[in-house]
């Protein structure tokens, strides 16, 4: 099933929210994420969910940060019980030490298993600095990995790529504990942020998308954090059209 991301098209969100909801289900998209509420400016998280069942539009993950999970761990769940989300997802975290890894080790394993009784999944959503951070030689990533047993990950490949590695290598390594992926394409790994639609660019999709059937990922959420020379409602479509076809 493919997902979206919606950062590509805030602006668009913002002229019209139900409108632009609208477009994205006619695309073709079966989810969505959002943040660690559906409430926008305007609209009640209850307006919001309403309008996504009625384009059938899914609430795939909430998007959270590790400090949410010390301070509210209760209130996620009820926030993503509302949503109907299956996964709450740690969108980005420091890695700046080996102990700030084991420390953050340590949260999200406690909370993964907190929120697997309540029947969420939690993942870890990685960018490069996972991958190009090292400590006693040893990838942060890995040490992450290595150090909890519960977390699951969301792999962001653009970014696995651009970290130096390849995005279904990692796929495969972590087999069932990846969960579920991002779907975002880069022109080149020399300059950050040169992102352009899925399957235009240079991550091997197909490869992709083999490694993560193989790990029994169900939902492939389409990325773009800027768009290219597309508009951004073009953009999400063509890495839509494009994706589908490859899966």
């Amino acid at each position: 099933m493919i997902g979206l991301v919606t950062g590509i098209i805030q602006e668009e969100l913002k002229n019209d929210y139900f409108g632009t909801l609208e477009k994205v289900a006619t695309i073709g998209f079966q989810g969505m994420e959002f943040g660690k509420t559906l409430a926008r400016e305007g609209y009640s998280r209850e307006a919001v969910k309403s309008k996504l069942d009625s384009l059938g539009i899914q609430v795939v993950t909430m998007h959270i940060k590790t400090e949410d999970l010390v301070e509210d761990i209760q209130g996620l769940i009820e926030q993503a019980e509302f949503a109907g989300a299956k996964f709450l997802d740690v969108v980005w975290s420091p890695c700046e030490t080996k102990e700030q890894v084991l420390e953050m080790a340590k949260i999200l394993d406690t909370s993964a298993l907190i929120l697997k009784e309540h029947g969420f999944v939690l993942t870890y959503h990685n960018h490069h600095h996972e991958f190009l951070n090292m400590f006693d030689g040893v990838r942060a990533i890995k040490i992450l990995v290595e150090n909890t047993k519960e977390l699951k990950f969301q792999v962001d490949v653009c970014w696995a790529k651009f970290g130096g590695v390849e995005p279904e290598t990692f796929i495969s390594h972590l087999g069932k504990r990846c969960a579920i992926l991002h779907m975002k394409d880069l022109r080149n790994t020399t300059e950050i942020g040169d992102f352009i639609e899925v399957g235009d660019g240079i991550v091997d999709f197909p490869a992709v998308i083999a490694a993560a059937k193989a790990a029994g990922v169900e939902w492939f959420i389409v990325e773009q954090d800027k768009p290219y020379l597309l508009s951004p409602m073009d953009s999400i479509e063509r890495s839509y059209k494009n994706l589908k076809a490859m899966l």
